[in-house]
């Protein structure tokens, strides 16, 4: 019996996304140990320090999509729902007397759902004709198909 291939790209962007919580948390601290009193800003920093990392995971390892510049922006805009969702997650718990912690590690998961039906459905779609759907250079400079 074969795994469907949604669950396993599923597992794989689970992996990556558990590499990012990593990253997220990372960042966060970091920032926070910068910016003690302003725990909102370290938040979003450390979301699109770990979408970028994300996208470079997920491009490689998940989808088997060449790294463009096209593809990382339209990530970008598949994720500024979710990071929309994680920010306003993580205000809101801030609100209700949360440890900021344990606020950042509950919201960051709150967007991911959104963000791989995004990347499946737009983000990483194959395209007729092998091109990425905006004519998109791969990062790094050259163009050229898959």
């Amino acid at each position: 019996m074969s795994v469907p291939d949604w669950l396993t790209r599923l597992l794989r962007f689970g992996i990556v996304g558990m590499g990012g919580v990593g990253v997220n948390f990372l960042t966060f601290r970091a920032v926070l140990a910068v910016l003690p009193h302003w725990p909102v800003v370290a938040n979003a920093v450390a979301v699109e320090v770990s979408i970028v990392g994300n996208y470079l995971g997920n491009a490689r390892f998940t989808f088997h999509h060449p790294w463009r510049w096209s593809a990382l922006g339209r990530y970008n805009l598949a994720s500024a729902g979710a990071f929309a969702v994680q920010v306003g997650v993580f205000t809101a718990l801030l609100h209700w007397g949360w440890p900021r912690d344990w606020a950042d590690l509950l919201a960051i998961p709150c967007g991911t759902l959104l963000t791989f039906v995004m990347s499946t459905g737009w983000v990483f779609r194959a395209r007729e004709g092998g091109d990425d759907g905006a004519g998109g250079r791969r990062l790094g400079g050259a163009g050229g198909s898959r």
